[in-house]
């Protein structure tokens, strides 16, 4: 999404804890729902959910990551936004821990003073001995033996004292390697006896002074502050994965392993599981053994006055021209989407269209200099993202969009990107890499063109072929998106929403 959300200020009185957060801000609501996400810029999905509970008189708190420039507290779209600061603290468990291992790390290095007497203690004890061996061995050599034996066996002697002297020190690094690793696997089971990582920890005394109906956990990160705040106050706990977290192709394997079996090991504890399409609600059942998680799309309505009159917001401020096509890519611009093919494969696109990329990222220079290396910086351009208010209008500007996401992790794999959303309810058509959720929206509803994007002719012949005039152009699938709006509407999701709360709190 390359939307940014509109906030408020809170006013002093209400910025004060004792008066937002202690006291119930709706005396009359039905229950008190707290969310947990480490968003610093707070996705889309979770203030839809949160506006729609609110909506439904329910009191909702959001505690998010604190941001340069953020305040602590204040009102996004109408939903409570705390962000939570996690000084460094560790306990004493973790200090005993510390202090232990520096103690034996400094005796190993001979970082004290016993240390390197220990240390030359047992490293000259072995090269005395060689020393003594040599010595008497050269006595007997001199009398009994010719100087070349005397100097192979001399030679070999002095070779023995270097592999000793490798030997020992060898020692003493695999000790310092073995003491690095058992503090890290028992800083791992004191943290997991505390209740987990110190955000999990203010999480949780957080949890404990709202004193919520239910909590409302987004995505792994915020899963065991979540079990442990459900845990200890007795309610529900809701599991909202957007994407599967340890499957994030930026994670080293050791990583990967460890999410994976924490996510394992705490997914039964939820109450209820949401994810955002059906493909990763499969993927969640077999790999963890669960029942299929609800699935809640990642949705937006259309502006009320969208399409009462067409807007040409590109062209108005880019100059480009009326007869010439836009395809819009928007949202996130980052190397594992497929941008930098998209710019070489316009090159074997037809002249008259234009490409257009809005939203943030630190591809732009990249995409700008591939742009210059292919001759068509021309018909590339670039657009800061928008505010939420005036996405729709700016992309229903375009002529079509596109996402060439590229299978580089199951999370690209299974995606149900924001844009994919926000091109159906601005009527936009869309040109997609053949991913499953991609293809069975996209192809189902007849909403756009799914082509296999491994190479920049198959890239550019899906572009050509989405414009050709012949076959009726971009505007050829106007009717089928028009008749999908709805389909694909937060108002549509809302209802499944709903139906996951009253089932949780046991309403139904």
């Amino acid at each position: 999404m390359c939307a940014t959300i509109t906030t408020r200020r809170l006013s002093p009185e209400s910025l004060c804890v004792n008066t937002v957060f202690k006291q119930r801000f709706f005396q009359n609501h039905k229950m008190r729902i707290l969310m947990m996400t480490d968003d610093v810029q707070i996705d889309r999905r979770i203030i839809q959910e949160a506006k729609s509970l609110i909506a439904r008189n329910n009191e909702v708190i959001l505690l998010s990551a604190p941001g340069a420039g953020l305040l602590s507290h204040e009102i996004i779209e109408g939903v409570k936004v705390e962000r939570v600061s996690v000084a460094a603290q560790t306990s004493r468990a973790e200090r005993l821990l510390l202090a232990a291992h520096g103690r034996f790390i400094r005796l190993v290095n001979a970082g004290s003073s016993r240390g390197q007497r220990y240390g030359a203690l047992l490293a000259s004890l072995p090269f005395r001995v060689l020393v003594k061996v040599r010595r008497r061995a050269l006595q007997i050599l001199r009398r009994r033996r010719a100087v070349s034996e005397s100097a192979r066996l001399l030679n070999l002697i002095n070779r023995l004292h270097s592999v000793a002297a490798t030997v020992i020190w060898r020692f003493f690094w695999l000790l310092a390697v073995i003491s690095n690793r058992l503090l890290a696997f028992s800083l791992r089971v004191v943290r997991r006896l505390h209740g987990g990582t110190n955000r999990d920890t203010t999480l949780l005394a957080r949890a404990r002074y709202l004193k919520p109906d239910v909590i409302h956990a987004h995505d792994l990160p915020q899963l065991q502050a979540g079990v442990n705040a459900a845990r200890a106050l007795k309610v529900p706990l809701i599991y909202d994965a957007h994407e599967l977290y340890p499957e994030i192709c930026t994670l080293t394997p050791e990583q990967q392993k460890r999410l994976g079996a924490n996510e394992a090991k705490l997914i039964p504890r939820a109450d209820a599981v949401i994810t955002v399409n059906p493909h990763l609600a499969q993927e969640f059942a077999r790999r963890y053994k669960i029942p299929a998680p609800d699935v809640i799309l990642n949705a937006i309505d259309p502006f009320t006055d969208l399409h009462d009159r067409p807007r040409d917001l590109f062209r108005e401020t880019m100059g480009i021209p009326a007869d010439k096509q836009i395809l819009l890519f928007q949202g996130w611009m980052s190397p594992d989407r497929g941008l930098q093919d998209l710019v070489r494969a316009l090159a074997q696109v037809r002249s008259d269209v234009h490409l257009v990329f809005m939203g943030y990222g630190d591809l732009v220079k990249d995409l700008s200099a591939i742009a210059e290396e292919m001759g068509v910086r021309d018909r590339v351009h670039f657009k800061d993202a928008v505010p939420q208010a005036e996405l729709l209008y700016w992309t229903a500007s375009a002529d079509a969009g596109i996402i060439p996401y590229q299978p580089v992790d199951l999370n690209h794999w299974f995606c149900s990107p924001n844009k994919l959303f926000e091109f159906v309810q601005s009527r936009l058509p869309i040109i997609a890499n053949d991913l499953p959720y991609l293809r069975d929206v996209i192809t189902t509803d007849q909403i756009g063109l799914v082509a296999d994007m491994k190479s920049l002719s198959d890239l550019a012949a899906a572009i050509n072929t989405m414009f050709d005039p012949a076959l009726g152009g971009a505007r050829r699938f106007k009717p089928a998106l028009a008749a999908a709006q709805y389909k694909y509407s937060w108002q549509a999701q809302e209802a499944q929403l709903f139906s996951i709360y009253d089932r949780v709190m046991g309403n139904i």
